[in-house]
């Protein structure tokens, strides 16, 4: 039986039009116990009549409809490519080799939209279904630091919700594990964009490295409501989308001051990498063909008996060169999204 522990979140494939109703098709594990916040739009009439001391309920409408929040999962070896697809735009697995997949994201032009259900618990375990449509992600960050488990956030914007739809019961991916910070590569240098069934590479690693957040923010424009709409929203389109890294790194070499000095060009592929597979192994990887530094980044400590850190924040640029400024890829053995 469920009790005031059993929340849950799970997420649909795209919509086939926006903001139509669609099956739950896989649930995550989440690690925030809360739905997203909604705004019933309402606004309260301002007209004056003699005698009234407060607002009146008379004067008090709803107008617009919408929804925002986050869902935070740890990076986890299975089950995580419908939410990457939904992050990024577009998604596609091929197999490696046997039972051993990689799944490839890219961006897309206009970003899939999703039903979205959590399952809200009350003190007696009774469990009361929450779902949101017309749900997009507006940004998504990846990382940690050495020492805890890697995590995804992933925040969203929602056209309408109600509780009237049907409560999915939870099913989860069997096998798989979790990534750790410290089991991450970083690497820079001269870069080798992935393809369907390879990573990507780069020449040099990035020593130091105590902790690392990647982000992409797809620039949503939310506000799209109109006459004619019944206070539901257009879809949300992504403006110009940004990519960036953050990363703390203890001063060892100069190559990462030099490229501040001089703002060049830096790439970066940052590779969370997991249990063996009968190919490879477990895989999350984020890579950027091209970064500019966002500040000076210079090295510093805050005391004389501590060593010498740089805290930089790179931007992804579009080289015009690679075909895509920013990818993500695993390899699992989910044979599907």
């Amino acid at each position: 039986m469920s009790n005031f522990q059993d929340w849950s979140v799970g997420i649909s494939a795209a919509e086939a039009s926006f903001g139509a109703v669609a099956t739950i098709a896989r649930h995550l594990e989440f690690t925030e116990p809360k739905p997203f916040g909604i705004n019933r739009g309402v606004k309260q009439g301002a007209g004056i009549r003699p005698g009234t001391r407060v607002a009146r309920s008379a004067r008090r409408v709803r107008t617009i409809k919408q929804a925002s929040g986050d869902i935070t999962v740890e990076a986890y070896s299975k089950g995580l490519g419908l939410l990457l697809a939904a992050c990024m735009g577009s998604g596609s697995a091929s197999v490696v080799s046997g039972a051993v997949y990689q799944q490839l994201f890219t961006m897309a032009d206009v970003l899939p939209s999703h039903n979205v259900q959590f399952g809200v618990p009350n003190s007696s375990g009774i469990i009361r279904p929450l779902t949101f449509r017309g749900c997009t992600v507006g940004s998504w960050e990846l990382g940690g630091s050495v020492g805890d488990i890697a995590t995804l956030k992933t925040s969203w914007d929602a056209r309408d919700w109600d509780t009237s739809t049907a409560y999915v019961t939870p099913s989860y991916p069997t096998g798989g594990g979790l990534y750790t910070v410290e089991d991450a590569t970083i690497y820079t240098g001269a870069f080798t964009a992935p393809t369907a069934t390879v990573l990507a590479s780069a020449a040099t690693a990035v020593a130091g490295v105590k902790d690392f957040k990647v982000s992409l923010d797809n620039k949503l424009l939310t506000e799209r409501f109109y006459a004619n709409g019944g206070g539901l929203k257009d879809r949300q389109l992504p403006g110009t989308r940004a990519p960036a890294v953050e990363l703390s790194v203890d001063y060892g070499a100069n190559d990462l001051w030099d490229a501040i000095e001089s703002d060049l060009d830096l790439s970066l592929v940052i590779t969370l990498v997991g249990a063996a597979l009968a190919t490879g192994n477990e895989t999350i990887q984020v890579s950027i063909p091209v970064l500019r530094p966002e500040d000076d980044g210079l090295p510093q400590a805050s005391s004389p008996d501590e060593l010498a850190s740089q805290a930089l924040k790179l931007t992804g640029m579009d080289g015009q060169s690679a075909a895509q400024p920013m990818w993500v890829a695993t390899r699992t053995t989910d044979t599907a999204l």
